[in-house]
């Protein structure tokens, strides 16, 4: 499999040179073997930072095998190819990751030592962790059982769920990509309280003015507004609005948000559906009343959806269902959902692969391809499709080309930049 990813590398490169050449520098350990696991993920220095030039990457948190798979994305057929290095070490259970919208930084919560690492991301793609100072410890402590992870659009802080203690921490993001916690205020403490129980995900507005958790322990979503210096403040319940809201939620494991900013979508793994809420001007939720045919919550079609990704065009949302699927939806106008109706060789939902249990999703920076981290008998592997952006129908991406493409053991998250 090594001399496979290798020649893949090497094609990519060949078809990415010329204009990349202007920024590819590479790092420390780097090199076309496929590595032995962390060429230059444990590297403090060296390596250019990237940014325009990696913004085409994808990485797979890998909690059974402790380590992240690094790809790069190839803009015309989708087909991954390992990063010089990949897979990089030195993750301890990792449970969340996020990369930046400009694809500098990359975070990736550690389960099993209840910190959250901070790295930088070389112009090729690879990993370096962000030197430890005695006033920017990395990995940084969190509480207990970190097990969500979100950046914010601006790419200022970072939030992080703490499953063990029903609470959110907050980061400042330095020039260097250290965190450092906020600073809590008299009114403002840093961790917040989420006043529900095992919070599993994490959404931020794009205007970078709210953020929703959903408590998978308690059945329901908090919203917090974001104040100036990122401090998170729960938003007071107005009327009939609660908060935190329980309305059609049940054991929620992954949420979205519109493009637009005006719909929060969350899946409900513990009842196979998708609930739809408006997001107010004050930021608190309501539940999209049903309409006609369309209803609210909205069956997968599969068991178990664990994670969301709406396309590009705003006009598609996506599934990921642990009993082995992907659901793809067409989003109406009021936010209500409808299953895209299958057609001769389109099946919806469409198999996740062979003995596969899909975990997260993300999807291409151009919103072309869509990426599948599944959990299998074999290990872990990731299954590429591409996006009808008309129809919104998934096609398999061939497995001539090596799709699904090997991960690590048990898979826990995948994210391209500002994609979780």
């Amino acid at each position: 499999m090594e001399h496979r990813e290798s020649h893949k590398v090497t094609a990519v490169k060949q078809l990415l040179l010329p204009w990349l050449f202007p920024f590819l520098l590479c790092v420390p350990g780097c090199g076309d073997d496929g590595g032995g696991g962390g060429g230059g993920f444990g590297g403090t220095g060296g390596g250019t930072l990237g940014g325009l030039g990696t913004t085409s990457i994808l990485y797979v948190a890998n909690n059974g095998s402790d380590n992240v798979s690094g790809y790069s994305i190839n803009a015309t057929s989708g087909i991954l190819s390992a990063i010089p290095g990949s897979p990089f070490s030195n993750v301890f259970g990792p449970s969340a990751m996020a990369v930046s919208s400009n694809g500098f930084f990359a975070y990736v919560t550690n389960g099993g030592r209840s910190t959250v690492a901070a790295f930088r991301v070389s112009t090729e793609g690879a990993l370096l962790s962000v030197p430890t100072t005695p006033s920017n410890p990395n990995p940084a402590p969190v509480e207990a059982a970190p097990g969500a992870l979100a950046i914010a659009p601006d790419t200022k802080h970072v939030y992080v769920g703490n499953s063990g203690t029903d609470r959110v921490t907050a980061f400042n993001i330095e020039a260097s990509g250290a965190l450092t916690l906020i600073p809590h205020t008299a009114d403002n403490p840093n961790p917040a309280s989420v006043k529900g129980a095992d919070p599993a995900a994490i959404a931020i507005t794009q205007n970078g003015k709210f953020l929703y958790v959903a408590n998978s322990g308690s059945n329901d979503v908090m919203a917090f507004s974001i104040g100036a210096t990122g401090l998170l403040s729960p938003i007071a319940p107005s009327g009939a609005n609660a908060n935190p809201i329980k309305t059609s939620v049940t054991a929620p494991k992954g949420m979205v948000i519109s493009p637009n900013g005006s719909f929060l979508y969350v899946a409900n793994s513990g009842a196979h559906n998708v609930t739809v809420f408006q997001i107010g001007g004050d930021g608190l939720l309501t539940l999209v009343p049903p309409a006609g045919s369309n209803t609210n919550p909205i069956p997968t079609g599969g068991t178990t959806p664990n994670s969301l990704m709406i396309s590009l065009n705003g006009r598609f949302l996506y599934s990921a269902n642990g009993g082995g699927t992907i659901s793809a939806f067409t989003i109406g106008g009021d936010g209500l959902l409808t299953l895209v109706p299958s057609s001769a060789g389109n099946l919806n939902p469409v198999s996740a692969g062979t003995n596969a249990t899909p975990i997260a999703l993300t999807m291409s920076p151009d919103g072309r391809f869509l990426y599948v981290a599944n959990v299998t008998n074999q290990g872990g592997r990731v299954s590429a499709f591409t996006i009808n952006l008309e129809t919104g129908t998934l096609v398999p991406l061939t497995a001539l080309v090596g799709n699904p493409f090997l991960a690590g053991n048990t898979p826990s998250a995948i994210a391209t930049p500002g994609r979780p």
